[in-house]
């Protein structure tokens, strides 16, 4: 069964429209890693491993492991040093 941590990693993956193939070259991982952190088969990811998936999903650790709510987070800090980045809200693109 699925962890919330996996279930969390499989979403943040699907939103972004990434295969696990897609998702797990962007971390720098393997695919059969990153299945086992969406399976619940392997739950215990070191912080660099945590870092690499929160880089690649565009999202924070905490994030990761569901301490904070998604719509609580902006990633405000990775849009203000790229402005190619979309700012969303609730799942919609705001403009500026």
């Amino acid at each position: 069964m699925p962890s919330r941590f996996g279930e969390t990693l499989r979403r943040l993956r699907e939103h972004r429209g990434l295969s696990l193939e897609q998702a797990a070259r962007r971390a720098g991982l393997r695919k059969d890693v990153l299945f086992r952190y969406e399976t619940g088969i392997a739950a215990n990811p070191t912080a660099g491993t945590l870092a690499k998936l929160a880089t690649a999903y565009n999202t924070t650790v905490e994030h990761l492991l569901s301490l904070l709510e998604e719509k609580e987070l902006l990633h405000l800090n990775k849009t203000l040093t790229d402005p190619t980045l979309p700012v969303c809200w609730e799942d919609k693109p705001l403009t500026y």
